[in-house]
């Protein structure tokens, strides 16, 4: 197989089902590669996706819809809605701290600025 078994991760077509009241973009399928139902959404240029591990697609709707909601609360509050940028969410909220222990003379400044220029140059 010379696809590194990605078509094991592609959607199988009559599995594709969108939930009725949420949007097109949320959807719930199945691939060859699990007996659980996957749900995905597209948000920010980027796929977002869960396996529900679960076989019954009422279970699955449901966690699907948990999970759009999930998402939606996230997008609302700006966190990061993908692993992608987990590193980068994690060393933003690591500098805000120390920059807030700063400001409380727990760290110095120097210290500071220090973990800010490596953290830029990552």
């Amino acid at each position: 197989m010379g696809d590194g078994g990605k078509t094991f991760q592609v959607p199988i077509a009559d599995t594709i089902t969108t939930i009725k009241g949420y949007p097109e973009k949320l959807k719930l399928y199945k691939i060859r590669a699990s007996q659980f139902w996957q749900v995905r959404t597209y948000e920010n240029g980027n796929w977002i996706k869960r396996s529900t591990k679960t076989e019954s697609k009422m279970e699955a709707i449901s966690f699907a819809k948990d999970f759009f909601e999930e998402i939606v609360a996230k997008r609302s509050q700006s966190k990061y809605l993908t692993k992608v940028n987990t590193f980068y969410a994690l060393s933003q909220q690591l500098l805000e701290d120390m920059e807030a222990k700063v400001a409380r003379g727990e760290l110095t400044d120097d210290t500071f600025k220090n973990a800010k220029y490596r953290f830029s140059n990552v």
